[in-house]
Order: C-alpha cells, then sequence, then structure tokens
C-alpha cells in the first residue's frame, strides 16, 4: 500500500483525520478537488458568522436609542462581503496545502474515484491505502422548479461575493435562510423568505420557532409561508417568482434583484465511482454502520456525505472516532444522541435530544422566560427562553434554549447529557451572576420544586414539624 490512510475531502471531517493521523505517525494522502477547508470554511460557517456579526452590529447601532445613543452610518453591502472574503482568506491561510506539508501530510488537488476497493485515481495517478475515509460534504440541494435552470441564482456557495443588490427572494426557511435572510435584511436589503411549510425551522420547537418568526418580521424580513413557485423568470435583470398559496390557490408574483435557493443539502459522492469500490449508498448519501465504515470496511465516511445531521462539529466527531478505530483499533462508536445544534439568527435557537411534544408522560419542563432573566434584561435581549426536559430521576432528555448566548449554552447542556449529570448538580453548581448562564441555573432549579409532590411535602412537614 502507498498510504496508511487516504482521505479525499479536506473539509472539518477530512482535515481532522488527516492532520491527527499524520500526528500520530501515519502517512497520509489528502485530495480535495476545490479548496482545503471544505464548504464550512469558504462557503458556509465562517463567511456567514461574519456576516452575521455585521449585521447584528448594525442592529445594536439602530437600537442604541434605546440607550440614549444616536449614529449616522456610512455603509454598504459590498463593503460588508469585502470583509466576509477577508476573514475567509485569514483562515485559509492556515489551511493551504503548503501548511498541509508541513504537518506531513500529502496533498493532490483534483478529482478522485475508486479503481479498486483499496486505490483511487487523481490526476491520472492512482494511490492505495489500508484504509480510505470519504468526508467529500454536501452542497446545496436545488429543488426542480420551471425556469429555475435558465436564470442565475445563488446558493451559499455565492451569496458571500461581494456585490450591490437592494433585493433578495430566499427559497427555504430552515437555519441557513433564516440566518441570512435575517442578516441581510439587517444590513440593508429588501428580503422575502419563501416556504411551503407553515413554519419556518420546522424541526425545532414551535415556541421556538414562532418566536424567530416574529423577530425576522421585526427586523424587516417579509415572511411568506404556505407558498409553492410555480415558476421563475428572468426580465431586464430581475428575478420573476411566480407564486401560489397551498391553502387556497392565491396567486402572488414576486419581482426581486437576486435569489438564494436555501433548501436543504445533498451529499457529494458524484464522480467518486462507489460502485468500483464496493460500497453501498442512497439519495442520502454513503451507507455506514455504527463505526462509520461502508460496506467496504476498509472504506469509512465521515460527515455529511454518510447523510447524518450536516452539522460540522459532527463532522468533526466522526472524524475523531474514525481514527481511534483506524489507528488503534478502539471500537470507537459515531455520536447518535448528543448532539447540539444552534442556529445563529437574532436570537439564537439552541437545542439538543428531544423536544416538549417529544417527551414521556413522567417527563418534567423546566422553563423560564428571558424577561425573567437579570442579564437579559439589562441588555434589553428579552426575547428568548429556556425550556428543559428532564425525566422524573433528573436526567436531562432534551433542551431548547433561545435568546442572546444560547449558542454557548448549550455546551453545558450536552456536557450533563454525555456524562449523565443530573440537574440537581446543575442547579447546585454555582454560575457567576449576572450572566445568562446564571438564568440557566435559576431554570433548573426549578426541578426540586416541580418534583416536590404534596405527598412528599405532607410528609417532609410531618417529620421536621413544619407549621406552612
Amino acid at each position: 500500500m502507498d498510504y496508511d490512510i487516504i482521505v479525499i475531502g479536506a473539509g472539518s471531517a477530512g482535515l481532522t483525520v488527516a492532520i491527527g493521523g499524520s500526528q500520530i505517525g501515519a502517512k497520509v494522502l489528502l485530495v480535495e478537488r476545490e479548496k482545503i477547508g471544505g464548504d464550512c470554511t469558504h462557503h458556509g460557517c465562517v463567511p456567514s458568522k461574519t456576516l452575521i456579526k455585521a449585521s447584528r452590529i448594525m442592529k445594536s447601532i439602530k437600537e442604541g436609542e434605546n440607550y440614549g445613543i444616536s449614529a449616522k452610518v456610512d455603509f454598504s453591502i459590498q463593503d460588508a462581503l469585502k470583509k466576509v472574503t477577508s476573514v475567509v482568506d485569514s483562515i485559509y491561510e492556515h489551511e493551504t496545502p503548503e501548511i498541509m506539508k508541513k504537518y506531513g501530510i500529502d496533498v493532490e488537488l483534483g478529482t478522485c474515484s475508486f479503481v479498486s476497493k483499496d486505490s483511487i485515481s487523481v490526476n491520472g495517478k492512482e494511490f492505495s491505502a489500508k484504509h480510505i475515509v470519504i468526508a467529500t460534504g454536501s452542497r446545496a440541494f436545488v429543488p426542480e422548479i420551471k425556469g429555475l435552470d435558465s436564470i442565475k441564482y445563488m446558493t451559499n456557495k455565492e451569496i458571500f461575493d461581494p456585490s450591490s443588490y437592494s433585493s433578495l427572494a430566499v427559497l427555504g426557511t430552515g437555519p441557513i435562510g433564516c440566518e441570512l435572510g435575517q442578516a441581510f435584511s439587517n444590513l440593508g436589503i429588501d428580503v422575502t423568505l419563501i416556504n411551503n411549510g407553515d413554519t419556518v425551522l420546522s424541526r425545532e420547537d414551535s415556541k421556538a420557532s414562532e418566536l424567530v418568526q416574529k423577530e425576522l418580521e421585526k427586523d424587516g424580513v417579509n415572511v411568506l409561508l404556505g407558498y409553492d413557485v410555480e415558476k421563475i423568470e428572468e426580465k431586464d435583470g430581475k428575478k420573476i417568482l411566480y407564486l401560489v398559496k397551498k391553502s387556497d390557490s392565491t396567486k402572488k408574483t414576486l419581482e426581486v434583484d437576486q435569489l438564494l435557493i436555501a433548501t436543504g443539502r445533498t451529499p457529494n459522492i458524484e464522480g467518486l465511482n462507489l460502485e468500483e469500490a464496493g460500497i453501498e449508498f442512497n439519495s442520502r448519501g454513503i451507507s455506514v454502520d455504527k463505526y462509520g465504515r461502508t460496506s467496504n470496511k476498509r472504506v469509512y465516511a465521515a460527515g455529511d456525505v454518510n447523510g447524518s445531521m450536516q452539522f460540522t462539529h459532527l463532522a468533526n466527531s466522526h472524524a475523531k472516532s474514525i481514527l481511534a478505530k483506524v489507528i488503534f483499533k478502539i471500537p470507537a462508536t459515531l455520536e447518535q444522541e448528543v448532539i447540539p445544534r444552534v442556529t445563529f439568527t437574532t436570537p439564537e435557537v439552541a437545542s439538543i435530544g428531544i423536544k416538549e411534544d417529544e417527551k414521556d408522560t413522567s417527563d418534567l419542563v423546566l422553563y423560564k422566560e428571558y424577561s425573567q432573566v437579570d442579564r437579559a434584561i439589562t441588555e434589553s435581549n428579552t426575547q428568548g427562553f429556556f425550556k428543559i426536559i428532564v425525566s422524573k430521576k433528573g436526567y436531562i432528555r432534551g433542551a431548547t434554549l433561545v435568546g442572546e448566548g444560547s449558542g454557548e449554552l448549550i455546551g453545558e447542556i450536552a456536557l450533563a447529557m454525555k456524562n449523565k449529570i443530573k440537574i440537581t448538580q446543575l442547579a447546585d453548581t454555582i454560575h457567576p451572576y449576572p450572566t445568562y448562564g446564571y438564568g440557566l441555573r435559576n431554570c433548573a432549579d426549578q426541578f426540586r420544586g416541580q418534583s416536590f409532590t404534596e405527598n412528599k411535602k405532607k410528609w417532609v412537614k410531618r417529620i421536621f414539624r413544619l407549621r406552612g
């Protein structure tokens, strides 16, 4: 074999396997058809969160009058997008082929395909390895809509390119659609979100979805739910969308400068010639077992491409488990349950585990509004809540956190769930005041009160001779 490990795809999972494997002592080949860093660095997490930061600054300036502050801003969307580009470039400087070679990793840039169960071909050269890890990620799913293939539209791959426009239609109200729709709206773009479903962020707790929709509309986003797009055409540089309301067939026409497709993701498996390697796959991605192994036991698949939840942090977790299995033969399984997720709207939505409508009858629901959190009150960030689902024994089964800092706080819940830490231990841990974490601890305090039944109170009063 030429290598111990060949890694196909240089995103979060691919880089973790390649760098980790090389540092351990494995001979590694990293193959990437575009740029090292993958979708997250160039077209996803990094540019979107940079743009969101700019939009939050603008939102804060607009809301400054609440604190007696007023300011005039010299701003253009093109300048904001140039900043996004510069941040992406600065992060890519640490992920170039030259940097990989300093780690001792061989790099091949080009399209890759399998030629056997343990060999691939890149740029006309063949390479073999003891183990191969496929980490090719995913890309934007583009639905079939009449006329869409004849116009110039954008996905997350093009939306961050510096350009100037005044109106934007976004198809899809999932995390990407809501995050970018709100960000562009706060930066002065006339934004319309369109979805054929009845809610935004449909995977989330219904109360969270309702609150985010309310804030989107408050920020000037036009939210059109329950609409199908019959056809799209382009005239004089404008995109014209012909919409129909599903409930009553009402027709609506929308004219915008730009169109963003944010209707989900699809795995990058085309051209890999998976059949030649005996690797099973379907429309969701490559089929894997609990260790991340494909039907070809020499080959593993990590991250978006294996049909799991599409998060950078989950891809990183997959990579670590696979690396332990491949190098040390440790039977590490892919995480299936304790997987936090965050949508970086304002307010943020962070969740993990089950939702309220999925709880057992014996489970308790701990709930606290941000309007009762002192830190939220001081910062005028009272739109949000904590909701924690707890078993009667005190183990956390799920949580939805909505509001400022939720993306950071969900890690505390994930730690408790992963390590079987009871909610009472979280409640008994001193949190600094005034912080959002202190509010989370207050929410955890509710467990003892809710689990203290009238019968228990009766016995306590009798034993300790209480008179209340």
